[in-house]
């Protein structure tokens, strides 16, 4: 019982709580303009979108930016919420590499958020999409879990097909229903790799996953099996040849805006998990 209690006081009260923080917030924001937009009948809360994404993204940046200096200072960031606590147990691990990437990516968030502002696109779904993609984002750089990374990483290509289709252009639809499909095949392949390895390592965190494959040796067919089925999902979700066709065609129809998070953000969450 103490120690489910001295971690779940150490990811709120904690340094360790900055890693968290950054995932917490946009997804929460997201999730309160849902439910706003859906409650609202005025014209007036309607627009709540733009403004709670704002605050979101800002006060998310400036967590970055002192996480990624906590980071530096004392080093790596990795505790789990204990299991009795949250079923499964949540994985936080942060390291000077992932702030980083985390703060470049809320960097870049930020600056196309204030584009969209003059040139859309606008909306609620729009904003609550845009806050939705910018947390799963971040999940993949904290989250030391496998089947969470693969729950982030389906949720990117489901926001981004949303932010694509936002602009109405002609095409959009169909551009954005081909990002998603492609992006959850190429989810459905990690997590084929995933539960490979995890009937040897026995869980889905990085640790386990680690010693299971040292254990089995680089060049146990079983551990090139999973290498391959991971390696050809995240291949499939950055657009590699030759099943990059859907990348193009997302470029080509989506607004502005979303056309630099399609080029920035998403092939880095691949490349990156």
């Amino acid at each position: 019982m103490y120690s489910t209690i001295s971690q779940l006081e150490m990811a709120i009260f904690g340094p360790e709580s900055l890693a968290l923080a950054v995932l917490v917030i946009p997804l929460f924001g997201s999730l309160l303009i849902g439910l706003l937009s859906r409650l609202s009948s005025t014209k007036h809360l309607s627009r709540i979108g733009w403004p709670i994404a704002a605050i979101t993204t800002t006060v998310t940046f400036v967590l970055s930016v002192v996480l990624t200096t906590v980071i530096v200072v004392h080093g790596p960031i990795e505790y789990s919420i204990d299991p009795s606590m949250l079923t499964p147990p949540v994985i936080i691990s942060a390291d000077a590499f992932s702030a980083v990437v985390i703060f470049l990516d809320v960097l870049l968030a930020v600056g196309i958020l204030v584009y969209t502002r003059t040139v859309g696109p606008r909306g609620s779904l729009f904003y609550m999409a845009y806050l939705f993609l910018v947390a799963c984002v971040i999940g993949v750089a904290v989250i030391g879990d496998l089947f969470m990374i693969y729950l982030f990483i389906l949720g990117v290509s489901i926001a981004t097909g949303i932010l694509v289709d936002a602009g109405k252009r002609r095409g959009a639809t169909y551009a954005a229903s081909k990002l998603v499909v492609m992006g959850a095949i190429g989810a459905t392949i990690y997590l084929f790799g995933v539960l490979l390895l995890v009937r040897t390592a026995g869980s889905f965190s990085f640790g386990s996953a680690a010693e299971a494959i040292n254990s089995a040796g680089y060049q146990d067919p079983y551990t090139v099996t999973v290498f391959i089925l991971m390696f050809v999902g995240l291949g499939v979700n950055i657009a590699l040849f030759p099943v990059h066709t859907w990348l193009a065609r997302a470029h080509a129809d989506a607004p502005d805006a979303v056309s630099a998070l399609v080029s920035g953000v998403v092939p880095a969450v691949g490349i990156y998990a």
